[in-house]
């Protein structure tokens, strides 16, 4: 799958989001997608031209708080886009503490459920 059909897939999965007053997308270019968190915060996820033989850039700003920044690394390493969107999803969750459409952890069943045991405990994202 190329990153614009990634990029694309994502889109329709934000659709809902917007629904649920979580994100909005502000922005997107060939190989960087761009979300307002609402009411604030900021998601990114950025891809260079080697992608996939190189791994997607993600990161969350949150009230202020950056998630998966080198001096705050996420503690799971995201392979693919879908991977990095569930991640940022995942830490959107947990900080606003609420409900995500479970239909997220379609883009990747396996990585989500991962995601879920490593990152139950408290204080991990």
């Amino acid at each position: 799958m190329s990153v614009r059909d990634e990029f694309d897939v994502i889109n329709a999965f934000v659709k809902q989001l917007e629904e649920m007053s979580l994100l909005r997308k502000i922005k997107g270019t060939g190989s960087m997608i761009i979300f307002r968190i609402l009411p604030k915060g900021q998601f990114k996820i950025e891809v260079d031209n080697s992608y996939p033989r190189s791994l997607p850039k993600w990161q969350v700003v949150f009230e202020g708080e950056v998630v998966n920044s080198p001096d705050t690394p996420f503690p799971v390493e995201a392979t693919t886009i879908f991977q990095a969107f569930i991640c940022g999803i995942f830490v959107l969750k947990k900080r606003r503490k609420s409900e995500v459409p479970c239909i997220i952890s379609l883009l990747d069943p396996e990585f989500y459920g991962q995601l879920e045991s490593i990152c139950s405990k408290p204080n991990t994202v």
